[in-house]
């Protein structure tokens, strides 16, 4: 489960028209305890 400060990898699929695509780099924003209860 991803920390606040950790870097994550995202999947932006599908996709509409000109928007990004693929696996892109995230920060995460949410504390551990959060992420742990919405999974």
């Amino acid at each position: 489960m991803p920390d606040r400060g950790d870097l994550i990898w995202i999947s932006l699929q599908p996709t509409a028209g000109h928007e990004q695509s693929g696996r892109r780099p995230a920060l995460a924003i949410s504390p551990k305890s959060y992420n742990r209860k919405t999974g």
